[in-house]
């Protein structure tokens, strides 16, 4: 049985009308940026709905993280050169998701140099270290976070 063309292009235009619908629903930037409205239906037809069930803002994030600065580094007073990530919707497709990248001590009291740390958001108001990412990551444009810096 041959499909028609007509139908093909039916079927992608519904499926690329329903990414549009969705994005509507929960904000262009609720979508990763990285993501074309192709490649998103295709993912949603294979791995099911990558829906953002929670969407935190920059500067609710930043507020949180601020205050619960020793969950993220073990001397949270040396982190230097700080820097945040937009918020994407995390690989998973639940929560919202950031990159911070820092510089700060170690174990060991020395500098470990910048390296890429994730975060999760499961809300609003409570969020989980993911840890250190790696170098295939693809975090976007990273905005400077001054207010992380420490005193030292």
């Amino acid at each position: 049985m041959r499909i028609s063309p007509l139908i093909k292009i039916s079927a992608a235009l519904a499926v690329l009308f329903s990414v549009v619908v969705n994005r509507a629903a929960f904000g262009e930037s609720c979508v990763p940026a990285n993501v074309s409205a192709l490649a998103e239906a295709t993912l949603e037809r294979t791995e099911g709905p990558r829906t953002c069930t929670t969407f935190v803002t920059t500067a609710q994030a930043k507020k949180l993280l601020l205050a619960n600065r020793s969950r993220l580094w073990k001397d949270p007073d040396s982190v230097r050169e700080a820097k945040i990530s937009d918020p994407y919707i995390c690989p998973t497709g639940r929560g919202t998701c950031f990159c911070i990248e820092a510089n700060a001590r170690n174990s060991f009291g020395g500098m470990s140099g910048l390296k890429l740390h994730g975060v999760k958001f499961s809300a609003p108001d409570q969020f989980e270290p993911i840890g250190e990412l790696g170098p295939y990551i693809k975090c976007g444009p990273l905005a400077p976070f001054p207010e992380m810096n420490g005193k030292r």
